[in-house]
């Protein structure tokens, strides 16, 4: 890809895509140093919010005295929240260093599950949803949708056709 891009260069000729993306000028490993710095940034910044939550909620605000759990009642689901964007901005970091089929599949399944995670949070702060039946209730079709997603992107085709605009 390198050798024809030089040609095509020398030619005055534009790039082209290669696979549905544009060739990149690679930094020693890194395939996209910029995203990749600008990913781990991220990365940094989401742990200091959840750690930033975490002091908030076990060490600032009140407790219930029974059983010493918090009084706000979504703490869970955002401490999950939090983990699940850790874990979708770590892929993103990886995936901009080195690109290969793992780390795409890695980098995009997380962020599908980070998104869809993020709607069933929405719905359930939204509508003020307590009850842990009614959450599991309301949260399981989309969880099965959004795994049935990951496993039709991992196992069948993880296709970018939608996203490339000629």
């Amino acid at each position: 890809m390198k050798q024809r891009e030089m040609e095509r260069e020398a030619l005055g000729l534009k790039p082209v895509k290669y696979h549905g993306k544009w060739p990149s000028k690679h930094v020693f490993v890194f395939q996209a140093p910029v995203s990749a710095a600008l990913s781990a940034l991220t990365l940094v910044v989401q742990l200091y919010g959840w750690l930033s939550f975490f002091r908030l909620v076990y060490y600032k605000l009140e407790r219930r005295p029974q059983s010493r759990r918090p009084y706000y009642e979504f703490t869970g689901l955002w401490h999950i929240y939090g983990l699940l964007s850790m874990i979708a901005w770590f892929w993103n970091a990886i995936f901009h260093i080195w690109n290969s089929d793992l780390t795409e599949k890695l980098n995009q399944s997380s962020a599908v599950a980070l998104l869809g995670y993020s709607l069933i949070l929405a719905i359930l702060r939204t509508f003020n949803v307590k009850g842990e039946a009614q959450r599991v209730t309301a949260a399981a079709p989309l969880l099965a949708f959004v795994t049935t997603h990951i496993l039709y992107l991992n196992f069948y085709k993880l296709d970018y056709g939608l996203i490339n605009i000629r």
